[in-house]
């Protein structure tokens, strides 16, 4: 066995601890330089002043650059659209932040219920000086909190499909925290909150009010080298040597519920010509046919026919709600013999299937989910039982009023249904 001196061992000692003092030292030094080159980049993002708002995706078709996207990635400009990144996005609520520099439209992606419960994903495609088109897949953990993790999105650059050239690859995304604030305008109709013309501020009409929103997180997307096309122009911060953009990451999901919906239809109910329609419909439940009306374009349209069995709502590309009646209980003749018929005392399945095209319709054609319903005046009766003495029975009204998501709206009713007034006559209520 071979015997160190201690003399050696102490130069050593002292050489190997110099050495670990000395990287350590170092390693201090340079991750001092790291933060403060850190901190500088900071220093020199420029966060912008925005402004935010929500737009159904039939308001942006005739604006440049994002009017083709939706053309490419919709079938037929509807709630919904398949593309070659496998996503399906909702049209029905997109959000809108923009700057003096650019403009950013987030939607969110269609998910099945299962995921949805634990992540939130959209889709984010960015116009920065009007030519350069960035696009992003953003998922949301869920906390069990319910909140969204903000605190680690995971953003995927969309790159090597029919969303975005090849050619941007060269663009990269990190992200910072500072806190902001900003206005989101009224949903459907008005502005920002505190205008006058915010109708929705005193309940006037269905639709979400406007708000303040703030946000600490920040997509930063930077130029990692060298980038240019001949459509789309070159990368963020074109001409100014590759400079950032600073772009506010807000979750879309589905719009929250109103309480101003419930208020804006006890206004239409209060309406004339409404209580008119519904009275009219009360007092005619006792003749052998059904009564109604649709409305669109402000006016109602009556579609009574004394001569048919059955009550024909055609659907048309401004047809928002439709009210009609149930008839008292009846004897109806099928060949030889008389069949009882019991009054339907709420809606029929037909009538829901009917509310359902109603949605459709309106989400294809950039009506607001809110504004229509479907009425129903039906008698109150015993079964079994005729009214055989002119007795006046009493009567119930009910309306049916939507507050969930496009991205519910069911998928079997596709556009093909809604092609022609001629076709949307098919869909009626039928005499029960």
């Amino acid at each position: 066995m071979t015997t160190i001196p201690y003399s050696m061992f102490r130069k050593s000692y002292f050489y190997y601890v110099f050495i670990i003092v000395l990287t350590v030292t170092v390693i201090s030094i340079s991750s001092c330089e790291k933060d403060e080159v850190f901190e500088e980049a900071q220093n020199e993002l420029n966060f912008p002043e925005i402004q935010g708002r929500f737009v159904h995706g039939k308001d942006l078709l005739q604006t440049p650059i994002i009017g083709d996207k939706i053309n490419s990635l919709s079938s037929s400009v509807v709630s919904k659209s398949t593309n070659a990144s496998g996503i399906q996005i909702d049209t029905s609520r997109i959000q809108v932040i923009e700057s003096v520099d650019y403009k950013s439209y987030t939607f969110q992606i269609v998910q099945d219920s299962v995921e949805r419960q634990s992540l939130l994903r959209n889709y984010m495609i960015t116009i920065v000086n009007d030519t350069t088109t960035i696009q992003h897949l953003f998922n949301y953990e869920i906390l069990p909190s319910g909140a969204y993790n903000m605190d680690n999105i995971q953003a995927t650059l969309v790159t090597g499909d029919s969303l975005i050239p090849s050619f941007l690859k060269c663009i990269q995304t990190s992200f910072t925290t500072r806190t902001d604030c900003f206005e989101i305008g009224c949903s459907g109709e008005g502005h920002l909150p505190g205008d006058s013309e915010c109708g929705i501020a005193n309940g006037t009409y269905p639709g979400t009010p406007g708000y303040i929103y703030c946000t600490n997180s920040w997509a930063v997307v930077r130029e990692n080298g060298p980038c240019g096309g001949a459509d789309t122009g070159s990368g963020p911060g074109a001409g100014d040597g590759g400079s950032s953009v600073v772009i506010p990451v807000v979750p879309v999901d589905e719009e929250e519920v109103s309480d101003e919906s419930c208020t804006a239809l006890g206004l239409k109910l209060n309406k004339a010509e409404d209580q008119r329609i519904i009275n009219e419909l009360k007092n005619s439940t006792h003749l052998n046919y059904e009564s109604g009306y649709k409305e669109e374009n402000g006016q109602f349209i009556n579609l009574t026919n004394p001569n048919a069995n059955e009550l024909y709502l055609p659907i048309t590309l401004t047809t928002v709600g439709a009210y009609h009646n149930h008839n008292e209980n009846y004897l109806k003749r099928e060949g030889n013999t008389e069949v009882f018929q019991n009054t339907i005392k709420t809606f029929s399945p037909q009538d829901l299937l009917q509310f359902v095209k109603l949605l459709y319709n309106a989400n294809t054609n950039g009506i607001p989910l809110k504004k229509v319903y479907l009425g129903i005046s039906v008698p109150l009766q015993d079964d079994k039982v005729l009214n055989t003495t002119g007795q006046i029975l009493k009567k119930k009204t009910y309306i049916l009023k939507y507050s969930g998501s496009a991205v519910n709206i069911p998928s079997l009713l596709n556009a093909g249904n809604f092609a022609s007034p001629e076709n949307n006559s098919k869909y009626l209520f039928k005499k029960n």
